[in-house]
């Protein structure tokens, strides 16, 4: 009985675990680290320009002297989606460290299934309130600063603001779904079906 559980134990390392050399699986994973090192670069170009806005935003709340209650939270509204939305990007982020890419298990492959899922999660519904967020936090900061304007100054910069969100939100809904359908969504084929297979092939060993 011993020797048996032996085999049994075999079998299961065996299904869970991926040689990096062995064929397709390679292939894919040197696909999967491009990408990944790609995205990870669009994270820190967003990172480093959240940053510049969030500076920028900090200074002119602390250093202007506002008597509307509202310009403050209408300030602090786009710090707090600034820091949300880089912060959730990068939760997205795939671990690929050499020495857990060398040896892929399913779990690492269902994980990074999972984080394409959820970047896809953050592109059809986070982003969109990620601008509604901002354009609201704008429009609050932005009525002490205009209230001696006449009206139809103010309604024009508030149409105009709200159009460029609308665009760059179009904008770059579009660009996202491009890149997923040309790179992204082929790599997560075939790591779901790598997954199927190796727990299919789990299920007839085990049998």
């Amino acid at each position: 009985m011993e020797i048996d559980d032996f085999k049994n134990i075999w079998k299961e390392q065996k299904a869970e675990n991926i040689s990096f050399k062995e064929g397709n699986y390679g292939d894919l994973i040197t696909e999967l680290t491009k990408l990944e090192r790609k995205t990870r670069r669009k994270f820190i170009f967003m990172t480093l320009a959240e940053a510049f806005a969030f500076t920028a935003v900090a200074w002119i709340m602390f250093s202007g002297s506002f008597k509307s209650p509202l310009t403050y939270i209408g300030y602090i509204m786009v710090l707090f989606d600034i820091i949300a939305i880089v912060t959730v990007y990068w939760t997205t982020a795939i671990n690929i460290q050499p020495e857990i890419l060398s040896h892929p298990s399913k779990d690492f492959l269902r994980k990074a299934v999972d984080k394409f899922y959820r970047r896809k999660f953050i592109r059809i519904y986070l982003f969109p309130v990620y601008f509604i967020f901002l354009a609201a936090g704008i429009t609050l900061s932005y009525v002490e600063i205009l209230e001696r304007m006449p009206a139809e100054k103010k309604i024009l910069i508030y149409v105009f603001l709200y159009l460029f969100f609308i665009i760059v939100s179009i904008w770059g809904t579009r660009k996202e779904i491009r890149k997923e359908k040309k790179e992204t969504e082929p790599i997560r084929e075939r790591i779901s079906n790598i997954i199927y297979q190796m727990e299919d092939e789990g299920m007839t060993k085990n049998t």
